[in-house]
């Protein structure tokens, strides 16, 4: 889940895709979010020069979403190869619904994150690869990195816990 943006690195992504193809046709990569259409144009192309080297990535681009939820709950692996996180959303989304991670090593992920995941450096796609043929190997694997990230998600905080914070913020700021 995620906008179609240059700052989420789906060229990481595609590439390892198209690295794994061969090993694992039954790798399905489903992108939810909206999309800068420029970017989207330069993905599909890129996904068609691997396909003209026979190793055609299954990338689907679905759009926008209302049912995030839905979607992780059918997802074996969250992947997130951006150049750059805060502290992501969607990742939460998927530690909530118990999905095993693989993402990069960057901004607030790797605190977020944990011992839940497979973090690896952003932009190298060989390592997001490698983290794929791992997590695609080891169903043990995935469900024990999915328990661990249900598990830290129980840490998160709620949206009481921001409400909370939103109207303790407003209170100091009308003192």
């Amino acid at each position: 889940m995620g906008r179609i943006a240059p700052q989420k690195d789906y060229d990481v992504l595609v590439d390892a895709l198209a690295d794994i193809a061969p090993d694992h046709p039954e790798a399905q990569c489903l992108i939810a979010g909206s999309a800068d259409e420029a970017e989207a144009e330069r993905l599909e192309q890129r996904i068609d020069e691997h396909a003209r080297n026979g190793r055609r990535p299954a990338v689907h681009f679905l759009g926008q979403r209302s049912d995030i939820a839905a979607l992780n709950q059918v997802s074996d692996i969250f992947v997130l190869s951006s150049r750059w996180e805060a502290r992501a959303l969607v990742l939460q989304e998927a530690m909530l619904a118990g999905r095993a991670i693989l993402a990069t090593a960057t901004g607030g992920t790797p605190g977020l994150v944990q011992d839940a995941g497979i973090l690896v450096p952003a932009g190298d796609s060989r390592a997001f690869a490698a983290g794929l043929r791992r997590l695609l190997d080891d169903p043990g694997l995935r469900q024990e990195l999915g328990r661990k990230a249900a598990l830290r998600a129980l840490d998160l905080p709620t949206e009481e816990d921001a409400a909370a914070a939103a109207r303790s913020a407003y209170a100091e700021v009308s003192r």
